[in-house]
């Protein structure tokens, strides 16, 4: 195929004087596009890129003088970022989708092909409609919806007096992909597009609906902007106060008996009940639980908001909560690992010891290590060890007329455990080669995974919607993102909205920077310090942030420059930190390996922010490390999507104005080589 590719290129050359792109045998092809190319009735030429020279086609070039290349000029590395600027300035002229990253290669793994025909099953006698999931056909690239339409009952329902048009024309296709029968609407949508409104609105154009979000300050937010409109938020036991004992809802006693006979709660018994609360569940007086009152208004309000932490527990194992119409997942670039967390069982040494005796020795660990039939002789050792705990600390609280509060918080616990391992005994059993274990010596824990969640994820949350809208600024690839969550593509709508945001307003720079790669790290790392110290010396009555992406780079910084404006924390005081920061007047500089997402740092509160090195996920995790094993797509997309949250950090409204630092010199090959996955404005918005 190579050869055939050469043979056609050469023939072009005759009839054109143009420059054309020399591939070498070096190279990784994608196949799939050479083959159209070779097929296609016009032939047109790939313009050259500066990141090869111009060498015959069939000489071999020395991978040592390739990468002593790329690598010549240490301060101008981002010419290859600024050639494919000048030289492709629309999507659908890039030639990305012909490299593969080296990391691609990895495990001879192959480029998943492009489907590049457009869904157009549901779209007969439709004029004029857009069709959904369309991607560039040179770039592979997911494009921009060009959705115009605005329907009428958008703009009754939109909760606010001076809707924007863009925000009507997103929601409008949102009704239009419901009205279709898609049971997954993807919407990408930049920050300040107004993704909150357009949820609310598309709830409120459906007869119910849940919003989940991963954040309590950003549900918190939800309510501020749209209780008026009638939305409801719930939330978990630990947020009210027992009525009965001295803790928080989360350890009284109707936790440890359903029925326990507290007059504050509820009760499914009708004789035992004083009034109806919510169909079949009743008051046992006429003062209520804090926790239940709310509950049972969420129950009856028709839009309801709440965490995703709360809603994975209600509507697996308690059941009030039923499938509603519209099911909007908003930081959705988040639910697999969100759905990870639920799903893992992690067992603390001091808490097996304390509750059941069990010690989680060397000599335990080393046999967990040798596989999953050791892993179910263990979990099930367990299992019996907090029944029989269970059982008997249960028999000592109901028959106990004091406030065994102490008591209740461990039986709390043990109930908790015990159905999180069964779970896992049962899913090991029928599938051990899709999970994974790893012990942490540190936090002196052990932890199983699977390794992938799309097997579980429609089960244990997507069921609970008869539409999903995934909502976020960062889903990239539709596609790699359906698969990860094991969606079937043909359910599936999805809509790009571009961010009304000036990108000179929030621009990059990468021009002085150092190759951050892991192997390099421990020497390079000191070359980053005259480059950070000159950064700040140009803000020094700013505030900022460095995102230092691992805590052992965040004391390296901090150590090694010693400035008085640093301040950082550690994963026991992280909130207390960024509160203070946020709050204090002077130029503070934050570093921190973990506000990459979930913190606004608006306006004033940063105005510059620096990108230590690319944010590879750490491969430390073995489940990661599996899962980069399996798909090194999924590596790269994880890499890309923390790398636009974390860009994303300072730059929080229109008017709102952040410098970025990349001082990772792997910045301008990774944008290079992954393209398809990096959006426009980010390349853009990179200054020579």
């Amino acid at each position: 195929m190579f050869e055939k590719y050469v043979k056609i290129n050469r023939e072009y050359k005759n009839l054109k004087n143009d420059s054309i792109f020399k591939l070498n045998h070096t190279d990784i092809i994608n196949r799939e596009y050479i083959s159209r190319l070779i097929k296609s009735k016009s032939f047109s030429p790939i313009i050259k890129s500066k990141i090869i020279h111009n060498k015959p086609l069939n000489r071999k070039p020395k991978e040592d003088k390739l990468n002593k290349y790329l690598n010549k000029r240490k301060n101008s590395n981002i010419d290859k970022v600024m050639a494919i600027k000048d030289k492709y300035p629309s999507e659908s002229s890039s030639t990305s989708n012909l490299f593969v990253t080296r990391e691609e290669n990895y495990s001879n793994n192959k480029l998943e092909s492009i489907n590049y025909e457009n869904h157009t099953s549901n779209y007969t006698n439709i004029i004029n409609k857009p069709k959904p999931n369309t991607r560039n056909q040179t770039t592979g690239k997911w494009e921009y919806s060009n959705w115009t339409d605005v329907w009428d009952e958008v703009k009754e329902a939109f909760p606010f007096d001076k809707p924007r048009t863009d925000q009507l024309e997103t929601i409008s296709e949102i009704q239009y992909a419901i009205s279709k029968g898609f049971k997954y609407i993807i919407l990408e949508a930049g920050t300040g597009t107004g993704k909150s409104v357009i949820a609310a609105t598309s709830a409120l154009l459906q007869e119910n609906s849940y919003i989940l979000t991963k954040t309590k300050q950003l549900q918190k937010q939800y309510l501020e902007d749209f209780e008026e409109h009638g939305f409801k938020e719930v939330k978990g036991r630990q947020n009210f106060d027992c009525k009965v004992i001295r803790d928080n809802c989360e350890n009284g006693k109707c936790k440890i008996d359903d029925d326990y006979d507290c007059s504050y709660g509820i009760t499914k018994s009708k004789s035992k009940g004083w009034g109806i609360a919510y169909e079949y569940l009743y008051w046992k007086s006429n003062a209520h639980c804090k926790y239940y009152q709310q509950k049972i208004d969420g129950l009856k309000c028709p839009h309801i908001i709440t965490n995703y932490a709360y809603a994975l527990v209600e509507l697996n194992h308690v059941e009030d909560f039923r499938k509603r119409d519209l099911l909007v997942l908003d930081e959705a670039h988040n639910v697999e690992s969100i759905l990870m967390d639920h799903l893992t069982l992690k067992l603390e040494r001091e808490e097996l010891k304390k509750n059941v005796g069990i010690n989680l020795s060397k000599e335990s660990i080393y046999d967990l290590k040798k596989g999953p039939s050791y892993w179910i002789k263990f979990a099930e050792r367990i299992l019996n060890k907090y029944e029989t705990e269970y059982y008997n600390l249960s028999e000592v609280v109901k028959n106990s007329g004091k406030d065994l509060f102490y008591l209740q918080s461990k039986i709390y616990t043990l109930k908790n455990n015990i159905d999180d391992i069964k779970f896992f005994i049962k899913q090991v059993k029928k599938y051990p080669d899709e999970w994974t274990m790893e012990y942490n010596a540190k936090n002196l824990n052990v932890s199983f995974k699977p390794i992938k969640i799309d097997r579980y994820a429609k089960d244990v949350l997507f069921r609970y919607g008869k539409t999903c809208l995934f909502m976020s600024a960062t889903i990239l690839d539709y596609k790699q993102f359906t698969k990860d969550l094991g969606i079937n593509e043909d359910e599936v709508y999805a809509i790009r909205r571009k961010s009304p945001f000036d990108i000179s307003r929030h621009p990059i720079y990468n021009n002085e920077s150092v190759n951050m790669r892991s192997d390099n790290l421990a020497v390079n790392m000191y070359e980053t310090i005259p480059i950070i110290n000159k950064i700040l010396n140009k803000h020094p009555k700013d505030k900022g942030v460095i995102h230092s992406i691992s805590y052992n780079c965040k004391n390296f910084i901090n150590e090694e420059i010693a400035n008085k404006r640093f301040i950082t924390h550690d994963s026991e005081n992280r909130e207390k930190i960024i509160k203070e920061f946020k709050e204090t007047a002077s130029p503070k500089v934050l570093i921190s390996p973990s506000i990459n997402e979930g913190v606004d740092l608006p306006y004033d509160d940063c105005r510059f922010q620096i990108i230590y090195k690319i944010p590879y996920p750490n491969i430390t995790d073995k489940q990661i490390e599996k899962r980069k094993d399996m798909d090194m797509n999924w590596y790269i997309y994880k890499t890309a999507i923390y790398l636009l949250q974390t860009y994303g950090r300072g730059m929080r409204a229109e008017d709102d104005s952040c410098v970025t630092y990349i001082v990772d010199s792997r910045l301008t090959n990774f944008i290079y080589k992954n393209r398809r996955l990096i959006p426009d404005y980010f390349i853009d918005a990179i200054q020579n």
